[in-house]
């Protein structure tokens, strides 16, 4: 109960961080959404401002542009007549969006487009038009028109006649093009902009209902409200510099942000603005969304963590049945066995335990033959034979797929011994396992560690007994194999050899031996086999049958098939250059190959690196890792038949065979297993197997290599039976590179065995 209450306490406190973090996270990710959207708004502001400045420096440029060229063209003209040349213009005045057109002479007496003439004593006349006078084309700020006194700039360039003469063309441009210019809608209207100098005169101001008249921006500003004089200092400050930047200022209709930019227009600045209204207005509806969906997320976790609670309180049975009953078996499952055994070993401390892992051989294939559900029936009887054995003080449960842990009280090993061989064969006998009429047999063993002391890891001690129970370790005589120093020292062993393998290879400890293959019917030698050997300097030789297990599980066989296939390549290489009349040698390849996805790639890579014609190099591949992979392996040995690559299916007849797979196995040659081999003399089932099997092989276009002949009558037997080749003591052992080569150096030299 004082339990219940602390998970209780706990969940309690768990809810409320859950809440706080929630609501921090949430804070925090408002906070920068609030920021990005405002950096979004005011970004949207700086690129609309760049596209005004293009537009008013492109229309500025198109205007004295225009009256450049025009200039030039009146001065390459017959006359100076103004009266001619006005005429002359009028017609362009209308073309373009100039208010009037007009010229001055160098005695600034002018006329216009409209007929209005100029007074030359006039000194605002000579301020006008003196920098054009003076040879420059200029565009002023803005000024009063002359004639109705309206906003305009003036636009000005000189006419340079040949005889040095020279007046001044020139163009007035009403301040309303300028404001339809910048009058485009932004911001659904709410945003405006100004074009001021650098001192803060204005000269383009805006009509827009959020915008405000003034005669200098900077006066203005500080008119406003009083607050904004460091603002203001910053915003100077730039534009004395020439940058563009943010700067937002109070205003009697409230907050504006604005983006000020530099025009290439004498000092003009275009300032581009928004009300703070159009930033608050972007942000406030999604804030307002995530602040509800916050709320919904608040009260979906308060309900779900209620709901949790009630089910969790109601169905507490449910949930435990859940993780201590078996799926498969209907009985303890694995964590409930691993809680039992923990209480038993540490409230029974007195007794002496064993913990034993049974493991039902060759269980794949009854999934494989009768199917899924077939098994999961084989399993539960399994189970339920075995609760029958089981007594006071122990436990046992499925730990996954075909094994089981068992926790045994035992006096003595012989006797523990002795129970657990009665226990396995009831199992095997009572289990009554058939499919229809057809019976099949469960056939079990057993790997057990006798608890030394107290306080050993549970885990640890089922890895041991687990370890026991692997095939290397445990035979098909004996149902049980304990734990020992054997093992142990084994486990070390295969430690030792994974340590070293790294190093042996660098420094080119392996090396090979060439097998010789036969052909019977040609009575010549056809090929070999590459078989690697480890000579390493501490230990010795180490026998093959001990590093490649070892080397298959850690992975550091995919390194020796390649480096074994580069020695190979190298060795027909130097062959090759020597004039010998090479034979096909063919090298083993894992199964790990097959989960590789440059295999065929890097295998072509030495073989080419080498220059050795494909057909020259044969890959093995065993029986259990072709018909394990089917699919995989059909579209990767296609490509390698295609190159020109031959595969050889290796142990045919040593794991579970099938003959009716070899139609659809994309492979060239079947090679029969050693263990056939040795009981064609004595055993007439075998040799009308083997006889059959060589005949079917045969009219597939497959041949057909036997492995392990070892005398005469093997070899006589397999004859008669027309077998493509021999491999084996009795032809020829493994012999060295040099000693291969002297049969390459007569390859159609006949033999007679």
């Amino acid at each position: 109960m004082k339990n219940e209450h602390k998970r209780q306490r706990k969940l309690y406190i768990d809810i409320i961080v859950v809440i706080a973090v929630t609501v921090l996270l949430a804070i925090f990710f408002t906070w920068k959404f609030q920021q990005s959207s405002e950096i979004k708004v005011l970004n949207t502001l700086s690129e609309i401002s760049n596209q005004s400045v293009n537009v008013i420096q492109d229309e500025v440029e198109k205007n004295k542009t225009l009256l450049t060229n025009l200039a030039i063209y009146i001065s390459e003209g017959e006359t100076k007549d103004i009266d001619m040349l006005i005429e002359r213009l009028v017609n362009v005045d209308k073309m373009n969006g100039f208010k009037r057109m007009g010229i001055i002479r160098d005695d600034f007496w002018g006329k216009s487009t409209d007929g209005k003439g100029f007074i030359p004593d006039k000194v605002s006349i000579q301020e006008r038009f003196q920098a054009a006078m003076n040879g420059n084309t200029v565009v002023s700020d803005r000024l009063q028109d002359l004639d109705d006194g309206k906003d305009v700039t003036l636009y000005s360039t000189p006419i340079n006649w040949a005889d040095g003469t020279r007046y001044v063309l020139f163009g007035t441009y009403a301040i309303e093009y300028y404001k339809e210019i910048l009058s485009v809608s932004t911001f659904q209207g709410e945003g405006y902009s100004y074009i001021i100098k650098r001192n803060g005169d204005c000269v383009i101001d805006s009509e827009n209902k959020n915008g405000s008249s003034f005669e200098n921006f900077y006066d203005y500003v500080m008119e406003e409200t009083g607050n904004n004089k460091n603002k203001l200092q910053q915003f100077q400050g730039d534009i004395e510099k020439s940058r563009d930047g943010f700067v937002s200022f109070n205003t009697a209709k409230g907050s504006r942000y604005v983006y000020y930019q530099p025009l290439n227009v004498n000092d003009w600045y275009l300032l581009s603005v928004i009300p703070a209204t159009v930033v608050e207005t972007h942000i406030n509806g999604p804030m307002q969304l995530a602040y509800a969906m916050l709320l919904v997320c608040i009260l979906g976790i308060l309900y779900l963590v209620c709901r949790v609670y009630q089910v969790q309180k109601g169905s507490r049975k449910m949930l435990e049945r859940a993780a201590y009953v078996d799926e498969v078996t209907g009985d303890a499952s694995y964590a409930k066995f691993m809680l039992d055994a923990q209480r038993m070993l540490d409230t029974y401390a007195d007794k002496k335990y064993a913990l034993a892992v049974l493991n039902i051989k060759r269980f794949q294939y009854i999934n494989d033959l009768y199917g899924y559900e077939e098994g999961d029936r084989a399993l539960r009887r399994f189970m339920k034979a075995l609760r029958v054995e089981i007594g006071a003080y122990e436990c046992a449960a499925r730990m996954q797929s075909d094994h089981f842990a068992v926790l045994l009280v035992y006096q003595e090993q012989e006797k523990l011994e002795k129970r657990l061989d009665t226990i396995l064969e009831k199992i095997e006998s009572e289990a009554d396992n058939r499919i229809g009429d057809t019976p099949y047999v469960l056939k079990v063993k057993a790997g057990v560690y006798m608890v030394q002391q107290p306080g050993e890891m549970l885990e640890s001690m089922l890895d041991r007994a687990s370890m026991a129970v692997r095939s290397e370790y445990n035979t098909e005589i004996k149902h049980c194999n304990f734990y020992n120093e054997t093992i142990r020292s084994r486990m070390l062993k295969n430690r030792e050899i994974e340590d070293c393998f790294a190093e042996a290879l660098k420094n080119q400890e392996f090396y090979l031996c060439y097998q010789p293959k036969f052909r019977v019917a040609e009575k010549r030698w056809c090929g070999a086999e590459a078989l690697v050997r480890w000579n390493n300097p501490k230990s010795g030789v180490v026998s093959p049958a001990e590093f490649i297990p070892v080397l298959e599980h850690s992975g550091g066989i995919v390194e020796l098939d390649e480096y074994v296939l580069e020695m190979v390549c190298r060795q027909m290489r130097q062959w090759l250059g020597e004039g010998l009349g090479v034979l096909p040698v063919s090298v083993n390849v894992s199964r790990l190959h097959l989960y590789r996805l440059n295999f065929v790639e890097q295998y072509l890579t030495i073989i080419d690196r080498y220059q050795i014609p494909h057909e020259l190099i044969q890959l093995e591949m065993t029986e259990t890792a072709l018909f394990s992979n089917e699919d995989i392996l059909s579209e990767t040995l296609e490509k390698l038949r295609s190159k020109g690559i031959r595969i050889l299916m290796d142990d045919f007849g040593s794991g579970y065979s099938s003959v009716t797979m070899l139609k659809s196995m994309p492979i060239d040659t079947l090679k029969i297993d050693k263990s056939m081999v040795d009981s064609v003399e004595d055993n007439e089932k075998v040799r009308l197997i083997l006889e059959s099997i060589i005949k079917l092989a045969q009219s597939l276009k497959l041949s057909v290599t036997a492995e392990g002949v070892e005398n005469k009558a093997q070899y006589d037997i397999l004859k008669g039976m027309h077998i493509d080749n021999i491999q084996g003591y009795y032809c020829a052992r493994p012999m060295a590179a040099e000693q291969y080569a002297q049969i390459l150096k007569y390859p159609d030299k006949k033999y007679e065995f």
